[in-house]
């Protein structure tokens, strides 16, 4: 029979998704079959399955933690921010419509919602363990009623809660004590322990606030996880990289963080495959100055955010940059503003005119492809090799005659096929296409970093590992600092493992 066990957190980013990603390869390393799970994840950093269904990246991430296949069952509610209070909801990997924050609490989280999450459960019972992560706090006491994602969840499979908090933000066992003074009496009972996250210093330290919390509580602190600047995990919507201010003796690469950008995370192999790389975002409030790499990700709303660009003048910074012959990535929606015209539900805007492109509604292609650089001069050439990522291709974009095909695609869906993908300048310095995963190829990404070090005149060490290879490193060394700051054997009894 399957066995559960509950991580939820005193509120979001105390570090939840990180620890069930090392409980899942705590109990993989102890022999049991795992599988992590999220009833409820509000996200904009998706992983796409081949056959194009769609989870949050956390609990993909988890599922490599697991050793397992990654699963939409996994994460059977997606909601995608729209803006105004709206979510495109994805059930079960796939897109069921969009929903006013209203309509979602009030009509549809309690019934096809909590269907869903029900069946998904169901389909994982065959794993020995699912590891559940919650969403947000468990103490929202006005959305109570409608929370699917913590202890309903846990009262409905009677699963062990472990509660998180993160001590370096402050106020960490105010929040523990807040939690379990705002919870039901029935809900209390559920919770086993509390976990203390990303604590700096002498653990002694903490003796007399952990003695006064179990004293209040009654219930025991059964892990102080301390505080590590090495390891490298995705966060929900951002990255888990540190991000930092402009840096003269490094390869400085600028992330536009428009107010509607998605799947930021795609860029995160890129960015985290050397120490000399340091990426900052670029928003309204942190003007652009003078970054080696300008990345533009995906976006919910190209007319809104190309309009951002250009009221906060950061469309005019990217510019001064492209004379200067800074390298420019754009990335789905990203690549689509990189062009000169952009005709879409009736109407001609203008993007950024950096490469020589005009764009269309178009039919929407989707599915795993097979690809090689089509051209020489460009800074991601990579000797013909043959390398894969998934294309998104929701617009039809021309080439003008001062810019060429980036790829040609190979394999479509596995079938052999034909035909060019992206957009690149005639110089192979601004560069666009509607792939995702294109950087989880580490030769990809060396070619742009070797590129960048080179007129930056200085060297660097890059590691040769996929995306996976990566993440499954950064899990293995969190796993084992959770695993010597913890009481396992207190946490695998409460599972129900002797």
């Amino acid at each position: 029979m399957v066995k559960f066990l509950m991580i939820q957190g005193t509120s979001s980013n105390a570090g939840k998704s990180s620890l069930v990603a090392a409980f899942c390869r705590i109990l993989s390393d102890a022999g049991y079959s795992v599988a992590p799970f999220k009833a409820q994840n509000m996200s904009s950093n998706l992983y796409i399955m081949e056959d194009g269904r769609e989870m949050a990246k956390a609990q993909a991430i988890q599922a490599i933690a697991a050793r397992t296949e990654p699963d939409p069952c996994m994460n059977p509610i997606l909601l995608k921010p729209m803006g105004d209070y709206v979510s495109r909801v994805v059930l079960l990997g796939k897109t069921y419509r969009d929903m006013h924050a209203k309509y979602y609490y009030s009509k549809f989280v309690l019934n096809r919602g909590l269907q869903s999450v029900k069946k998904a459960i169901e389909k994982l019972s065959k794993y020995d363990v699912v590891v559940i992560e919650g969403a947000g706090s468990p103490a929202e006491i006005n959305v109570a009623d409608y929370d699917i994602a913590n202890m309903k969840l846990a009262e409905m499979l009677d699963a062990p809660v472990l509660i998180v908090a993160d001590i370096e933000r402050g106020g960490c066992f105010a929040s523990i004590v807040g939690t379990m003074q705002l919870l039901k009496p029935k809900h209390r009972k559920l919770v086993k322990g509390f976990i203390i996250n990303k604590f700096r210093g002498y653990e002694t330290i903490l003796e007399p606030a952990i003695e006064s919390v179990e004293m209040i509580t009654k219930k025991p602190v059964i892990g102080v996880i301390p505080f590590i600047d090495n390891i490298l995990l995705p966060n929900e919507d951002s990255l888990g990289i540190d991000l930092g201010a402009l840096k003269h003796k490094m390869i400085n690469v600028a992330i536009i963080r428009y107010p509607n950008a998605v799947n930021i995370a795609d860029f995160e192999p890129l960015l985290s495959s050397s120490h000399s790389l340091n990426a900052y975002y670029i928003t309204a409030t942190n003007k652009l100055s003078n970054a080696d790499l300008v990345l533009l990700p995906s976006s919910r709303n190209i007319h809104d955010d190309l309009k951002w660009l250009k009221e906060n003048k950061i469309s005019d910074s990217i510019r001064s940059l492209r004379k200067k012959n800074v390298p420019i990535i754009g990335i789905c929606e990203g690549f689509v503003m990189l062009g000169k015209r952009i005709q879409l539900n009736g109407k001609i805007i203008d993007g950024l005119g950096l490469i020589d492109t005009t764009v269309y509604s178009g039919r929407k292609i989707e599915g795993p492809v097979n690809l090689k650089v089509a051209t020489k001069k460009s800074i991601v050439y990579t000797d013909g090799k043959i390398m894969h990522a998934y294309l998104r291709e929701h617009y039809r974009i021309v080439n003008g005659k001062n810019a060429s095909p980036l790829f040609h695609i190979m394999k479509f869906n596995g079938k052999k096929c034909k035909f060019v993908e992206g957009s690149i300048s005639k110089d192979g310095l601004v560069l666009g296409c509607s792939l995702y995963s294109l950087f989880d190829t580490p030769i990809m990404r060396g070619r742009v970093i070797e590129y960048l070090a080179s007129k930056k005149g200085i060297k660097v060490r890059m590691h040769g590992m996929d995306a996976t290879e990566f993440y499954d490193e950064q899990i293995r060394k969190f796993s084992k600092v959770v695993k010597n700051n913890t009481n396992m054997k207190k946490i695998m009894e409460l599972v129900g493992f002797d």
